[in-house]
């Protein structure tokens, strides 16, 4: 379940959310989630599966609805080619992980995935 403090954080900042348990999963659905320049819409909900134990737990991936692609090239960007089934939506994965720089137990939290992924985002679209 998502804490009081996460639910606040995304309250403050206006945020459309909705939140459904999925097994071992809590789905957090961000709509009208706003792209950087560089995607072909301006527009998505956003996906993000937190996992039992976080933010302890590493989350990993995230998932758009529609889909996008780069405005440059007309493309995925890189590995987001991938369609999923999430909740009876079908959800494009952007297959991204925590090797290069690993999560923070007790340091990170939803507000720095939510930031990872719009910095993800970022670098996506100035490729």
């Amino acid at each position: 379940m998502l804490e009081q403090e996460d639910r606040d954080w995304l309250a403050e900042r206006g945020l459309d959310f909705e939140i459904a348990e999925e097994g071992a999963y809590t789905n957090l659905i961000l709509r009208d989630f706003v792209l950087p320049a560089g995607f072909d819409r301006e527009k998505i909900d956003l996906l993000v599966r937190l996992p039992a134990g976080f933010p302890d737990t590493a989350p990993d991936m995230f998932w758009v609805n529609p889909q996008v692609r780069l405005t440059k090239t007309g493309a995925f960007p890189r590995a987001a080619d991938v369609m999923e089934t999430v909740g009876g939506r079908q959800w494009q994965r952007f297959s991204r992980h925590f090797s290069g720089s690993p999560w923070r137990p007790g340091i990170d939290s939803l507000p720095s995935w939510i930031l990872c992924i719009r910095s993800l985002l970022e670098q996506d679209a100035a490729a």
